[in-house]
């Protein structure tokens, strides 16, 4: 009988390279869960979660097709922190829910999973995994990366980025660190990253 998989977060700021490295770790046979786009999945499909999001938000949080309405929710929430952290607390065990499932079921031969989010420096995210992989990137360099991806101004990339956990958060909570900069291969640390995890996991 096979033992449940070992699962390891997978963080950092916007635009150090997250999901790049998931592409690598999955280019290595390992299963990556990208909580963002799980989590929007679930919002179109956990009916429970639609109706406590609309008792928390009001009916207008969901279109009448069903569709998730993001600007209503955005303007429900904007500049109101405490509106934002309680849609959160519902959004996120949900989450971690579906990812407890997921984790026994996804394809991979290796005995060890990620979950991709960046926001983990400010969950419980103990429950669920034996360490944290951090992903960094010297900030000009996220900026630079955020801007010419998502195609958006200084003064909005900055805004995004301010949102997020401090490098201090995410420092905090790190297990490994890689850097995804010029100064180093990423495609080397990730390999090594593997080979630790092995070591760890080989019982």
């Amino acid at each position: 009988m096979r033992k449940a998989r070992v699962a390891y977060g997978l963080t950092g700021q916007i635009g150090a390279g997250k999901t790049f490295v998931g592409k690598l770790l999955s280019q290595q046979d390992c299963a990556i869960y990208n909580a963002d786009e799980r989590a929007q999945l679930l919002l179109l499909s956990d009916r429970e979660l639609q109706a406590r999001i609309s008792d928390l938000l009001g009916a207008e949080a969901f279109t009448p097709k069903g569709g998730y309405n993001r600007e209503y929710v955005a303007g429900k929430i904007f500049k109101n922190p405490t509106l934002r952290s309680a849609l959160e607390a519902l959004i996120h065990p949900a989450v971690f829910a579906d990812f407890a499932l997921w984790k026994e079921k996804c394809a991979t031969q290796r005995n060890f999973v990620f979950m991709e989010s960046a926001l983990l420096p400010r969950l419980d995210w103990h429950p669920y995994f034996r360490g944290i992989v951090l992903i960094t990137a010297p900030q000009s360099v996220r900026l630079e990366r955020v801007m010419q991806r998502d195609h958006t101004t200084r003064e909005r990339a900055l805004e995004r980025m301010a949102a997020q956990p401090t490098t201090r958060e995410y420092y905090e909570v790190a297990h490994f660190v890689l850097e995804n900069s010029s100064r180093f291969d990423l495609a080397t640390e990730v390999a090594q990253l593997i080979d630790i995890l092995q070591l760890q996991n080989a019982n």
